[in-house]
């Protein structure tokens, strides 16, 4: 029975422990997203110094909050058998990053708390493994007396101390640590595939339940799922001690594979124009030593090729193990709402997740903009005229924040028990080993989940699954949920092209050297039309997109 409380510690019950304790076996919080945050005695027994673990009566039970409320739970069971040890003081801990759940009573005759042998060590499934802030909370005075003992609001338990005695008052510290304000940020692949496989475990485990796997928890665990350990991509259970039953170290493995990662969709953000600095295409001198003025004629054509820069912006580490694929396209005016005329391409430019330049189209073409110039310049007698080509330039800079998906298959391996739904062995007691594999490279996981189950597919037997046990409907809806396995990076594409080209003339002092040379023209266009090939591009001297923030977008 759980009752609420309104104390300083928040949203938290009190968890009747005197039926549980009692006997051999587990005390725990009666919710799976509830962690202990200290405990009630009683009153010592009357008439004795004895003081047994049934002392404790109740278990102060705080849910995870914030951006943890809601998320699924992963259950390890700590082994405090060595450690809780008769006549030592020591420290018991669950492991980093987990929080305690329950204790575990290891047999109904021994009455002290050395008897508390296992631990169940719980947290949200997106939790990291490590904690927010920890502090130890003194309950020396506290466990002497009736009353509640716990963690200060905010705080569940992640160790207890015991000194060499063994009754409840001899508890004299509580470990106590925060959660961690955020899950870890999704900045490598390995990071990304162990979230995959953190918020997975529980519920495939309870579908390789709902088929008929044998064990789908580990030997000290009490649902499934529950004391799973990782070993590569493959959830193994744990099989080092408790274990008993027929084939009982023959437990559901789940195998993970045909990992891959493809963008669902490209968000744009706002984009930033910049005019870059002019860039001298060609350029020239005119002599004129006569003494009547000379007129002189130069024409130019000249392609400026179009270059698009991708620049990562997410910390994604080795960001090439991605393997994602983009495709950008030319700013469109009705997208943005800004002048795009310079822009106006027809095909896209792909790129890997990495920063990188190109001036290639998907089409393996370049894109450019051509300009036909000419100028007629009269040269006073004289005198010399320098002239330059100069290429105006244009930067569209856009960020923008990628949707990613992951694609995966997962395998269950194990026996099935008599009471399977598979549809070569149900009724039968051939207690087969069968390894199932939903998805492959080309489908992933929860598209094969979701199909079988609409299509009722071979082997398993889906409509029978789906009303034996009431849950599994709910357990194949998030499995199958798209949305869980979506992460976000982000980035930005610097689309430079040549917007005009003009010629800019400069009058310079005719040079004796030049004047008794005697020549007219030196570097002279004669009319002849002579062609030009630039590639557009920021220079040293343009500073990077200013206020370029990528969109944000909810998953």
């Amino acid at each position: 029975m759980s009752a609420l409380v309104s104390s300083c510690l928040g949203s938290c019950v009190s968890d009747d422990w005197t039926g549980t304790l009692k006997n051999e076996g587990w005390s725990r919080c009666a919710q799976d997203w509830d962690y202990l945050a200290g405990f009630t005695r009683g009153d010592r027994p009357y008439g004795t110094a004895s003081d047994p673990l049934t002392s404790i009566e109740r278990a102060q039970c705080c849910g995870q909050e914030g951006v943890y409320a809601g998320a699924k739970t992963q259950t390890v069971i700590a082994d405090w058998s060595n450690i809780f040890l008769s006549g030592y003081k020591s420290w018991a801990f669950c492991p980093e990053g987990y929080f305690m759940q329950g204790l575990r009573r290891a047999d109904s005759t021994s009455q002290g708390i050395n008897n508390f042998k296992h631990a169940r060590c719980t947290k949200p499934a997106t939790h990291p493994h490590y904690y927010g802030q920890c502090y130890t909370e003194n309950v020396w005075n506290c466990l002497e007396a009736r009353g509640l003992c716990a963690c200060k609001a905010g705080f569940h338990l992640t160790g207890l101390f015991k000194n060499e005695c063994d009754s409840v008052y001899c508890l004299e510290e509580l470990r106590c640590c925060s959660m961690a304000p955020n899950p870890d940020e999704l900045n490598e692949t390995s990071k990304t595939k162990a979230r995959i496989m953190d918020i997975t475990l529980t519920e495939i485990a309870k579908l390789g339940y709902f088929f008929g796997y044998a064990y789908p928890l580990g030997c000290r665990g009490q649902l499934p799922g529950d004391d799973y350990r990782r070993s590569g991509d493959t959830w193994v259970a744990d099989a080092s001690s408790l274990c008993s039953g027929v084939r009982t170290n023959e437990r559901m493995q789940i195998a993970y594979g045909d990992w891959s990662f493809a963008i669902k969709e490209i968000v744009y953000g706002n984009p930033v124009i910049n005019d870059l600095t002019p860039e001298t295409a060609d350029s020239g001198t005119f002599y004129n030593n006569e003494v009547t003025p000379a007129r002189q004629e130069v024409k130019r054509v000249i392609k400026a090729v179009r270059s698009v820069t991708h620049s990562v912006s997410s910390t994604f580490k080795n960001s090439h193990e991605l393997n994602l694929q983009l495709t950008y396209t030319s700013p469109s005016i009705n997208l943005f709402g800004v002048d795009s005329g310079n822009f106006q391409f027809s095909a896209g430019y792909k790129f890997n997740y990495e920063a990188s330049t190109t001036t290639k189209d998907e089409t393996n073409n370049e894109q450019s903009n051509t300009f036909s110039v000419g100028a007629v310049k009269s040269v006073a007698p004289k005198s010399a005229v320098k002239w330059s080509l100069i290429i105006a330039k244009q930067r569209v800079s856009i960020p923008y924040t990628a949707i990613v998906v992951a694609k995966f298959s997962v395998g269950l391996s194990g026996w099935l028990h008599g009471s399977n739904y598979h549809r070569d062995y149900f009724g039968t007691h051939a207690n087969p080993v069968v390894n199932y594999r939903f998805g492959s490279s080309t489908v992933p996981f929860y598209e094969a989940l979701e199909e079988q189950n609409l299509e009722s597919r071979r082997p398993w037997m889906w409509y029978d699954v789906r009303r034996i046990f009431p849950n599994a409907e709910g357990t194949i809806n998030y499995l199958k949920d798209e949305k869980n396995y979506l992460f976000t990076v982000t980035g930005r594409f610097d689309d430079v092209v040549g917007s005009n080209a003009q010629f800019r003339w400069q009058t310079i002092p005719l040079g004796k050297r030049d004047a008794d040379t005697g020549k007219v023209v030196a570097n002279v266009g004669d009319g002849a039309v002579k062609e030009l090939t630039i590639v557009a591009q920021a220079g040293p001297k343009d500073p990077p997109p200013a206020n370029l923030i990528p969109p944000k977008v909810d998953l």
